[in-house]
């Protein structure tokens, strides 16, 4: 070990008083054995220090000997040499000495538990856990909506996405409210990769599964895209030819679309939807407006005796009779509905 420059109070008290800036040089070789099945233990220590600026030496020897006997006793012995050599500056002279230390012991160990101590067996369990290399699959999952959907708002999160190595080893991941997902597997040959469908009675998925191959890459991105089934009208039985034209009831379909709303703060607001009919106080159609935005869809066979009825908690209910003249098949209706708060008027329609 090496030194140059002051690093202590002393070193910097010689500085301010001799002027001398210090140089150290440090050798500490060490050696410890043991012998006779653990029965004696030899330890041995050399410190070789020099201070090169004033040319001091200081050389010590340290030999400690322990010997392990029978019923807890122990002997030892203790043997220590210094020699000291400084070099008088003024009258440039040599000064050294030495000195010899020689001391022996013996310490018998009696166990005895002290009163304030409390001693416990501690059992330790150790895991080893084998670092293994990942790699990463994201991907997405994407809803292609039919533009005439009655189903409303569709949660896209929680849905298990699961990779299958050809081991037969399985790893998973959830998708997010957004419909992303990670997944993080270790490095094989390849895997499967599959979704579970939930959406198979409304939805068609355009690939089930993939076979992802990295290929040295470390990232792997797929899409599973869920596209809505079409609304299809089934006749079992074949129509009659004297069946005149005036017999035939059009059935009309009214889409409303809108907002649901604060009417003092404008904030968007969680609400039911209901359309029910005023002749049976039936609930003919029924959905819940989207909370972060206020959007709501709803659709229903068009009649002239129906009534919209809005249910929010802390607001005023909304109810309002439907006259809506609809000449075409399919008509789509943008709606924006106000609901003031219970200590408010009733709600009243954009």
């Amino acid at each position: 070990q090496y030194e140059n420059g002051s690093k202590g109070i002393y070193n910097q008290y010689y500085y301010f008083n001799s002027g001398y800036i210090t140089k150290w040089l440090y050798i500490m070789p060490s050696y410890n054995k043991t012998f006779f099945n653990n029965k004696i233990n030899l330890d041995f220590r050399a410190n070789y220090r020099y201070d090169i600026a004033l040319d001091d030496k200081y050389l010590a020897f340290n030999t400690i000997m322990n010997f392990y006997l029978p019923y807890e006793w122990t002997l030892w012995l203790l043997n220590s040499v210094n020699t000291n050599t400084k070099r008088d500056q003024v009258n440039n002279s040599t000064l050294r000495y030495t000195t010899v230390f020689f001391e022996a012991g013996i310490r018998k160990e009696f166990n005895c538990k002290q009163p304030r101590f409390q001693y416990y067996d501690l059992n330790i369990v150790f895991f080893k856990i084998p670092y293994l290399e990942n790699n990463r699959i994201i991907g997405k999952v994407i809803l292609n909506r039919d533009p005439l959907s009655s189903l409303g708002p569709i949660d896209i999160s929680n849905i298990r996405v699961i990779a299958e190595d050809t081991q037969g080893h399985s790893y998973s991941a959830l998708t997010d409210k957004q419909g992303n997902f990670v997944l993080y597997t270790p490095v094989t040959d390849h895997y499967i990769l599959k979704i579970n469908n939930i959406f198979y009675e409304s939805f068609d998925i355009q690939q089930p599964e993939y076979i992802v191959k990295f290929n040295g890459y470390k990232q792997f991105e797929v899409t599973f895209v869920f596209d809505e089934k079409k609304k299809t009208i089934s006749y079992n039985d074949p129509v009659a030819e004297d069946i005149k034209v005036e017999d035939i009831k059009v059935i009309r379909k009214t889409t409303l679309t809108g907002k649901i709303r604060d009417a003092i703060s404008l904030d968007p607001i969680e609400a039911e939807i209901k359309i029910i009919d005023n002749k049976s106080n039936k609930v003919i159609s029924r959905t819940i407006s989207n909370r972060f935005n206020g959007n709501y869809n709803i659709s229903y066979a068009a009649d002239a005796h129906y009534r919209i009825e809005i249910l929010s908690k802390d607001y005023w209910e909304y109810v309002e009779n439907l006259y809506i003249e609809q000449v075409i098949s399919i008509q789509n209706i943008n709606k924006d509905i106000m609901l003031n708060k219970i200590s408010g008027n009733r709600g009243k329609e954009k």
